[in-house]
């Protein structure tokens, strides 16, 4: 699957620790492998999940039909769910 990350996400990630950065690369690099991992849990919304990550949260979305998987939110878990 291809991975594309909205801006504000890429804001988001790219105001983290290095050592976050890393985790969560490769956590979405695996999501091109297998968009629906063991540890991922489905949101309200439709093909909306998310991805724990230590106390990060990886909000994404799936597309199927067009091989896609979208990340549109990388927080910490007590900002992820707002605005949702």
């Amino acid at each position: 699957m291809k991975i594309e990350v909205l801006p504000t996400a890429v804001k988001e990630f790219e105001n983290l620790p290095r050592s976050i950065q890393r985790q969560i690369a490769s956590k979405i690099t695996g999501l091109a492998k297998d968009p629906f991992p063991a540890s991922s849990k489905p949101l309200k919304g439709e093909n909306t999940h998310r991805l724990r990550s230590g106390d990060y949260r990886i909000l994404y979305a799936v597309d199927t039909r067009a091989q896609t998987v979208t990340i549109v939110k990388i927080r910490h878990r007590k900002d992820a769910y707002r605005n949702l």
